[in-house]
Order: C-alpha cells, then structure tokens, then sequence
C-alpha cells in the first residue's frame, strides 16, 4: 500500500505552500508589510505648502523659540545679580576704600537700574502667553495647511492670526532682548572691576553673561 505522507507533501508542494513545519517547530515568520506611505514630519521643519506660507511657519516658529530662551536669560541674569549681592558688596566696597566711592556708587546705579528695567518686563503683563507665545495660532496653521485647498478660506483666517501674534510676541521680544544685553553689560562690568581688586580676585558668584 502506498504511504500517504509523500503524496500529500508533493500535493503541497504543487500548490505552492510547501510541506507543513514537522510538529513543534516555530511557526514562520510573518512576511514584511508594505513600507509607510507617509513618514513622520519634522516638527522643526515646515509642513507642505505655500512657500509665502512656509516663511510665515517659520517666522512664528522663530518667534516662539526666541522669547522662550530671552526670558531664560532672563531668569539667569536675575540669579546672576541676586545671588552676587552687588547691590550690598559695591557700596561696602566704596566707604573702605577699595573702589573710590564714586565708581562703587556707579556700578550699583547702573546694575539696580538694569536690573530693575528687566524685572519690568517680565513680570508685566504681556500680549501673548508667557508659556506659549503663538503656540496655538501655529498648531491651528500647519493643521489647515495640511487640508490643502479645500480650506482656503479657513487658511486665510488662520494666516491672519498667526501675522497678528507674532507682530503681539516682537513687541516683547525686542526689548526683552535689549535689557538682557544692558543687563548682562553691567554685571560684566562689576565682574571684571571686582576682578581687578586684589581682595576680591576669584570671589564673585555671578555667573558669566552670554
């Protein structure tokens, strides 16, 4: 009598799926899908678009990112001036003599000036969110880009929008920018004044403007 075993293998084989795996063998390895037809975006980069469009992406994207790092300056040229007690140590240093008084006297006006100006614009209330600066009108944006012309009308009011708060975030941003730059001049300028004095050299604490 004729082993059934063969027959079926060659059956198998003739239909294109081959012998069964012996018993207790793994099963195989699924086939590999189709590749993505659509990779991730950047996220640092503009979405597809209209090239007028992309520039304005990237003009908020630019704003957003440059107020958030200003206040961080900010924030450490505060630590900077707070933590050094300048404001304490120049005028101690002018009545004994270490610095004529009238340069301690100087240093101390110009920081508590500078410093003063900076804390006024941070703690103000500002125009956009302090957090998000034009975080929602540029999601609101890249998603209706996304829609293509379909959304015309929709792309036109979001556009509109987002011009509108990044001309609300430059008016922070500006001169955010110019008092860190006066603030971290003044604190450099006691640092290297300070560095120059024998009783002083290596002591201050304020951390190195930018």
């Amino acid at each position: 009598m004729m082993n059934p075993i063969p027959v079926v293998a060659l059956a198998l084989a003739l239909a294109g799926e081959g012998p069964a795996p012996a018993a207790g063998s793994p099963p195989p390895a699924p086939a590999p899908g189709p590749p993505s037809a659509t990779a991730p975006r950047d996220p640092d980069r503009p979405p597809p678009g209209a090239k007028a469009d992309q520039a304005l992406w990237k003009s908020a994207y630019d704003v957003n990112s440059r107020l958030v790092a200003e206040q961080h300056v900010a924030a450490r040229l505060t630590q900077g001036a707070k933590g050094s007690g300048y404001l304490e140590r120049l005028p101690e240093l002018g009545k004994a003599g270490a610095l004529p008084q009238a340069r301690a006297d100087a240093l101390a006006a110009r920081l508590q000036q500078t410093w003063m100006a900076n804390l006024e614009i941070i703690q103000r209330r500002w125009p956009v969110s302090k957090v998000r600066v034009c975080g929602y009108e540029l999601l609101n944006f890249e998603t209706i880009m996304g829609e293509g012309a379909s959304s015309a009308t929709q792309l036109g009011d979001s556009r509109k929008a987002l011009e509108e708060c990044i001309g609300r975030a430059n008016l922070v941003l500006g001169p955010l920018k110019r008092s860190n730059e006066e603030l971290g001049a003044a604190l450099a300028e006691i640092e290297r004044e300070l560095a120059s004095l024998p009783a002083t050299r290596g002591t201050s604490s304020a951390p190195k403007p930018d």
